[in-house]
C-alpha cells in the first residue's frame, strides 16, 4: 500500500535524523569549540526532549487530520535540521536538535496510528512492522549515507541530507495520505487513562527495559569488540551493516509472525531470545567471524519486538492507540537514556566484560515483566495469540483505572 511506504519513508528520515550525528560530533566538538563530551549533549537532549514530548504532543494534536498534522511534523524536522546545518555554534545546534526531536515525537506514533487505521486487522502487525522498518532502515542506509557525507563535505551536510529526505518524506504523505483521517483517542483525556492504568504501564514499561537492556552493550559497542574481538575499523563498519540488515529482517519476519501466530506468542518468543544472545556477547572473544553472528541475532531479535509489542499495545486499548502508542515511543526514548547510563556504570566498575551481562540481566526484567503483563490481560492475551482480528473485537476497558 503506497500510504504506508511513505509513512515508513518518514520513519526512515527520524530513525537517519536521530542517529547520524554520533558518526559526526569530534567535528562538531571541534568546529563549535565544545568538549568531546559536552558533544553528547547533542544526543542526550533529543532522547530526553523525544520522551517527554510524545504523549504530550500526541495529545494536543489528537484530533487533528493525520495528513496534515504528518505534514508538518515531517516540515519541523527538515527545517530543524536545516537550522543545524547552518548553525555556527553549539547553542543553536542544541535547538536545532530540540525542534527536530519535537517533530519527531509528532510523526512516529502518529505515522503507526495511522498506519492501524489503513488496514484490517488481520494485516496490523505487518502494517506496524512496515512503517517502523523505515526506521530500520535508516540504520542500514541513512545513517551511514549521511555519516559519508559528512566526511566528504563538513558535518553540515549530514545535516542537510537529513532535511532532505525529510521534505521529500513530507511530499510522499501528501500525495499517498488520504485526507480527513483522524486518531482514535489520541487526548489529554486518552493520556491521562493511559497512565492512571497500571494494566497498561506496566505493558508499555516493556518498551523502556527492552531498549535499555541493548543500549547498555550499544552504547560501546565499538570499545566491546576493539577490545574483545580484536576487529579494526573496517571490519566494526562491515558488522554494523549486517547487524542493520538483519535488525530489518527481524522486524519484517517478526510483523508476519504476528499476523499469523499472533503479538502475544511472537513477543513471547522475542524476549526469550533476546537475554540470550545479549549474554552471548562474552564470547567476543573467539574474534570477527563470532562477532559477526552474534551481532547478527543481536539485530535480529532486538528488532523483532517493535511490531508485536505494538499490536499487542493496540489489542489491550484499541479506542485510545494515538496515546498509547506516544507513551510507547516515549518509553523507547527513557529505555535509550537508561541503557546509556547502566552502561557506563558497569563500564566502569566491571569493564567491557559486563556489559553483555548487564544487558542479560534486564532483558530478564523484560521477560518477568512480559509474563506479569500476561496474567494480568490474561483474556485480552488469549485472544491475541489466537488471531489479532479477535483481538479487535476484544474491548479491554480502559477508561477504569484499576
Amino acid at each position: 500500500m503506497k500510504a504506508l511506504w511513505g509513512l515508513a519513508l518518514g520513519n526512515f528520515a527520524v530513525g537517519t535524523g536521530a542517529l547520524v550525528v554520533a558518526g559526526v560530533l569530534p567535528e562538531i566538538a571541534r568546529d563549535t569549540g565544545v568538549s568531546d563530551a559536552d558533544s553528547g549533549l547533542l544526543i542526550t537532549i533529543y532522547a530526553v526532549t523525544y520522551a517527554i514530548a510524545a504523549p504530550v504532543l500526541g495529545s494536543l494534536t489528537g484530533r487533528m487530520d493525520r495528513r496534515f498534522l504528518l505534514v508538518l511534523a515531517a516540515l519541523t524536522i527538515a527545517a530543524a535540521n536545516a537550522v543545524a546545518a547552518m548553525s555556527t555554534t553549539f547553542d543553536w545546534l542544541l535547538g536545532a536538535r530540540i525542534a527536530a526531536a519535537l517533530g519527531a515525537a509528532v510523526f512516529s506514533p502518529s505515522a503507526v496510528a495511522t498506519a492501524t487505521g489503513l488496514v484490517p486487522p488481520e494485516r496490523m502487525a505487518r502494517a506496524i512492522a512496515l512503517v517502523f522498518g523505515g526506521f530500520v532502515v535508516s540504520s542500514v542506509l541513512g545513517v551511514p549515507i549521511g555519516v559519508w557525507i559528512g566526511g566528504q563535505v563538513g558535518w553540515a551536510g549530514s545535516y542537510w541530507f537529513v532535511a532532505a529526505i525529510s521534505a521529500i518524506a513530507a511530499l510522499a504523505i501528501v500525495l499517498v495520505i488520504p485526507g480527513g483521517l483522524k486518531a482514535q483517542g489520541a487526548s489529554f483525556r486518552a493520556l491521562g487513562t493511559v497512565l492512571a492504568n497500571h494494566r497498561l504501564m506496566l505493558a508499555l514499561s516493556m518498551g523502556a527495559t527492552q531498549m535499555a537492556s541493548q543500549f547498555i552493550p550499544f552504547t560501546f559497542i565499538a570499545l566491546l569488540l576493539q577490545q574483545k574481538a580484536g576487529v579494526d575499523t573496517d571490519e566494526i563498519a562491515l558488522i554494523f551493516l549486517l547487524f542493520g540488515i538483519f535488525s530489518l529482517l527481524g522486524n519484517i519476519l517478526s510483523g508476519r509472525a504476528s499476523d499469523k501466530y499472533g503479538p502475544t506468542a511472537t513477543m513471547l518468543a522475542v524476549v526469550i531470545a533476546l537475554p540470550v544472545v545479549l549474554a552471548a556477547l562474552s564470547l567476543l572473544d573467539f574474534g570477527f567471524i563470532a562477532a559477526v553472528a552474534i551481532l547478527s541475532l543481536w539485530g535480529m531479535a532486538g528488532f523483532a519486538f517493535a511490531a508485536p509489542q505494538q499490536a499487542r499495545l493496540v489489542a489491550l486499548a484499541p479506542g485510545i492507540r494515538g496515546a498509547v502508542l506516544s507513551v510507547h515511543a516515549s518509553s523507547l526514548y527513557v529505555g535509550q537514556a537508561m541503557g546509556a547510563t547502566l552502561g557506563a556504570a558497569i563500564l566502569s566498575g566491571y569493564g567491557v566484560d559486563g556489559l553483555g551481562w548487564g544487558g542479560a540481566g534486564v532483558a530478564l526484567v523484560t521477560l518477568v515483566v512480559f509474563q506479569i503483563s500476561l496474567w494480568q490481560w490474561r483474556s485480552v492475551d488469549r485472544h491475541c495469540q489466537q488471531s489479532p482480528l479477535n483481538a479487535q473485537r476484544v474491548r479491554a476497558s480502559p477508561k477504569t483505572p484499576h
